[in-house]
């Protein structure tokens, strides 16, 4: 695919939106993520999650809000830079709408954002792939593998790993 090739493609994407696929991939997505909510639960995956990932989440939130950056955390091993950690969420413009939650609600947002990162994931996979193979089927199957068994793996294991994408 050519560079050219590349900067036409959301122009195409708009111009003929494959609407069965844009269902199909939010239909996965919320296999894998809605019962949880309709059971009352949320994701949360592994105890890094709950014991690492949450509070460092509610850090940055709470140095946004003193007006700082999070560049010294020193509740972990008695104080650490913490600007080049892939858990200081200040960075991730994905993680900036949950900071204006409260406490009590955020892991219902992280629960959604995972949600609908998910499903873009496979929608403009597919899209990208439909382009590069030419190929409806193939896309299909490549785009559902890069939904299911990459960002829905990683966010039911270790949400950090979402800010690494």
């Amino acid at each position: 695919m050519t560079l050219d090739a590349a900067f036409r493609l959301p122009q195409r994407v708009l111009e003929r939106p494959d609407r069965s696929a844009t269902w199909f991939f939010l239909a996965t997505a919320c296999l894998v993520y809605v019962p949880p909510l309709l059971w009352g639960k949320v994701l949360v995956g592994s105890t890094d999650n709950w014991f690492a990932i949450f509070p460092n989440h509610l850090f940055s939130a709470a140095e946004l809000q003193r007006g700082g950056w999070g560049l010294w955390n020193p509740y972990i091993l008695g104080g650490i830079d913490f600007a080049g950690s892939t858990h200081n969420f200040v960075y991730s413009p994905a993680s900036w709408p949950l900071f204006l939650l409260p406490r009590e609600w955020f892991q219902w947002g992280f629960h959604l954002r995972v949600l609908l990162e998910t499903w873009l994931l496979g929608r403009f996979a597919y899209a990208f792939l439909r382009e590069e193979f030419g190929s409806r089927s193939i896309a299909l199957l490549a785009a559902l593998t890069a939904q299911l068994g990459t960002n829905a793996f990683f966010a039911v294991t270790t949400y950090a790993c979402l800010t690494l994408y």
